[in-house]
């Protein structure tokens, strides 16, 4: 329970950066143009990269916290595990293009392959801060996970349901492409952004032990 809380009230200093991010899903989705998709894209993991490292430089002090200096500490292994998480996801994503014809099941088939493959790397993303690194951090995160699953089971059910809010979202735009289905997909992003930061939050304080949290808690 105090870790739960902990990485709930975690994100809060952040909410005007979450805000920003949040809006990144929506601008994807609704593709209001390609350069301007492209920047979005760009800003949303750059903002995200942020605010994961300004979260453990709350927890580790010694650690940087301005964001050049986070951009350079941990961008470029960021984006390499980004890059091959969504390599192996694309890989299955194209395995079930191959076997499902309807599009309106490849679409629920292929959020729930991202729904999977978030829920088996809520270990990977604070690994990658917290060693530098990225293919290694890939194979420890799964590891841990495996290892710990039981005790891991909160932090991928907060995983899971900021997937589905943001699959709902999304599915309501896409099929009524009006006004208030956008707002409806604006705030599903919001939603699952903040749910993204605390499930970071979370697997971080399971890392690193419950003394960290008590710490963070009563700050």
């Amino acid at each position: 329970m105090l870790k739960l809380k902990a990485a709930l009230i975690a994100p809060y200093p952040y909410w005007p950066l979450i805000v920003a991010v949040g809006v990144g899903p929506t601008i994807l989705v609704a593709g209001v143009s390609r350069d301007f998709v492209a920047l979005a894209a760009v800003a949303t993991v750059l903002l995200k990269i942020f605010i994961f490292g300004q979260i453990l430089s709350l927890v580790l002090p010694d650690r940087v916290s301005t964001f050049g200096g986070i951009l350079r500490e941990y961008g470029a292994c960021y984006f390499v595990a980004g890059i091959l998480v969504g390599v192996f996801t694309f890989a299955l994503l194209a395995v079930i293009s191959s076997v499902t014809s309807p599009q309106l099941a490849y679409r629920w088939f292929s959020w729930g392959v991202r729904g999977l493959v978030a829920a088996l790397t809520i270990y990977v993303w604070p690994l990658v801060f917290l060693n530098r690194s990225s293919f290694t951090s890939i194979l420890a995160g799964v590891t841990v996970l495996m290892r710990n699953l039981l005790s891991s089971l909160w932090i991928v059910g907060i995983v899971l349901i900021g997937q589905a809010v943001l699959t709902v979202g999304q599915l309501v735009y896409l099929d009524q492409r009006s006004g208030w289905s956008f707002g409806v997909m604006l705030l599903a992003g919001l939603v699952y952004i903040y749910l993204a930061t605390v499930s970071f939050a979370a697997a971080l304080y399971n890392l690193l032990g419950v003394r960290v949290v008590e710490s963070t808690a009563e700050a």
